[in-house]
């Protein structure tokens, strides 16, 4: 018997269920929104997506400290049309922890993907600033009015 088909057939069985939890906290779903709207602009390439919680485990296969890391969870990740991560992003908000950020900072860069942490409340023209600041959009925007005109 595989292990998958033992986990399940314990899952079967067991006195206990496993209790949903909400994804987001709503000032999460709140820039999450705003986020799309920034990325969704007509200036940038289109395809750009937006996920929440997405684990460190989830976007890199190995790498140093991979098992301390691989749960680690920014609040967002922006990938481009193919994908590929450009950017992790962390809401400041009340649960904010800097030492995390740190580490978060730290394994992003080691991965060449930019990692930004944004005011919650922060509007799309002021994210879209943070992204170019920290060279995020620099590959991805795209001449879209320019073509679009023509």
């Amino acid at each position: 018997m595989e292990l998958a088909d033992i986990l399940a057939a314990s899952l079967e069985t067991s006195n206990y269920n496993l209790t949903k939890v909400e994804l987001m906290k709503w000032v999460e779903e709140d820039m999450h929104d705003t986020l799309r709207h920034a990325l969704l602009d007509d200036e940038f390439e289109p395809g750009l997506q937006v996920h929440a919680q997405v684990s460190f485990g989830a976007v890199f296969k190995n790498g140093p400290h991979y098992d301390t890391v691989k749960n680690v969870r920014p609040d967002f990740l922006i990938v481009d049309k193919g994908r590929y991560p450009l950017a992790f992003i962390d809401l400041l908000g009340a649960c904010h922890d800097p030492a995390l950020d740190r580490l978060k900072a730290a394994v992003a860069k080691k991965a060449d993907i930019a990692f930004i942490c944004i005011p919650s409340g922060a509007k799309p023209a002021e994210i879209r600033q943070l992204l170019r600041e920290a060279g995020v959009l620099a590959r991805i925007e795209a001449p879209v009015r320019q073509a679009r005109a023509a």
